[in-house]
């Protein structure tokens, strides 16, 4: 099994975070253009489920309080 990240898998990623495939695509972006918004939109995914999980927490505890 290939751990190699796929264009086809970025665009999913950047797809389900609401960037238009078509759009994107008539701009001609280079594939290192792709990775670097694919990895920003990861972090941003990242951190906001962080964020989530701690105010789930937070609110949990002050109920429990």
């Amino acid at each position: 099994m290939s751990s190699e990240l796929t264009v086809d898998e970025m665009w999913q990623v950047m797809e389900e975070y609401g960037i238009d495939r078509s759009l994107l695509e008539s701009t001609n972006p280079s594939g290192e253009l792709l990775f670097r918004l694919y990895t920003a939109i990861k972090q941003v995914k990242e951190r906001s489920e962080l964020f989530e999980k701690e105010m789930s927490s937070f609110s949990k505890n002050e109920i429990t309080e």
